[in-house]
């Protein structure tokens, strides 16, 4: 017995069928779309998850009082008054108020504007304004609108 090598297959005329080809889009169901949501949503989680961008909190988002900055107050008004054409007030807040930011700038429509900032002890965001500027030209600036109503002095303690 002699053995033969097992011949070539023959072509049958037929191309190669391929992978299975997609199917067409009036095919897919919305199991698929909610599969291929599904699967992009956990992408999503796992990258957010793994590079530490994001947290999450039901209750709202929770400030850190040891996280932001805190600046002396009354330190940096002093240093600002002589560069404004008004008196510059160093108010006297809650002692557990802790002031994070003093600044200086011009108001479009003229004037000057004094801003200090405090962070409540319940987390909140408290800034105090002084300004030589017009009502209006302060509200403009402030707001981003150009037409504000204003409501004029106040009395506060017995101050205007």
């Amino acid at each position: 017995m002699t053995s033969e090598p097992n011949p070539p297959p023959r072509p049958t005329g037929r191309p190669d069928p391929g992978p299975p080809s997609k199917p067409p889009r009036s095919a897919m169901t919305m199991r698929d779309m909610l599969v291929a949501l599904g699967v992009l949503i956990a992408v999503v989680i796992a990258i957010g998850g793994l590079q530490g961008s994001w947290s999450f909190a039901p209750a709202g988002p929770s400030v850190d009082p040891a996280a932001v900055p805190v600046v002396d107050a009354p330190a940096e008004l002093r240093e600002l008054a002589p560069l404004v054409p008004f008196a510059v007030r160093i108010p006297a807040v809650p002692p557990d108020w802790r002031s994070n930011s003093v600044d200086q700038d011009p108001v479009d429509g003229g004037g000057r504007a004094v801003r200090t900032g405090y962070i409540t002890p319940d987390g909140r965001y408290v800034s105090l304004l002084q300004s030589d500027a017009s009502e209006q030209a302060l509200l403009a600036g402030e707001t981003g609108k150009v037409a504000v109503p204003g409501r004029g002095p106040v009395d506060v303690d017995g101050q205007q």
